[in-house]
């Protein structure tokens, strides 16, 4: 994978994670899990699986937060490496 690849991956995860409805799903099957863990009457295999699922929910956002971290450290690996003449230039843009 390219570094721009990376950045895009990135920039395509941070999209994700401050999405409305991708944050209310991630927190409705969260407090559904947490709900059905602080029922009396639960047993033990139902709750070993509601644990499973909590985990797997949690694997699966640290997951989205790694490709935006790697995107983040591949945008600024990008410019380090850019020469101070194209920083410069970079930055007259930006001002024009």
């Amino acid at each position: 994978m390219t570094t721009d690849d990376e950045i895009v991956r990135g920039n395509q995860a941070r999209m994700l994670l401050q999405d409305k409805l991708y944050i209310e799903a991630w927190d409705t099957v969260e407090q559904r899990l947490v709900s059905l863990l602080r029922r009396v009457d639960i047993d033990a295999d139902k709750e070993r699986r509601v644990l499973y699922a909590l985990k797997g929910l949690a694997q699966a956002r640290g997951y989205v937060e790694n490709v935006m971290a790697s995107g983040k450290l591949a945008a600024a690996q990008i410019e380090r490496d850019k020469t101070f003449t194209e920083r410069m230039r970079d930055k007259v843009r930006a001002v024009a």
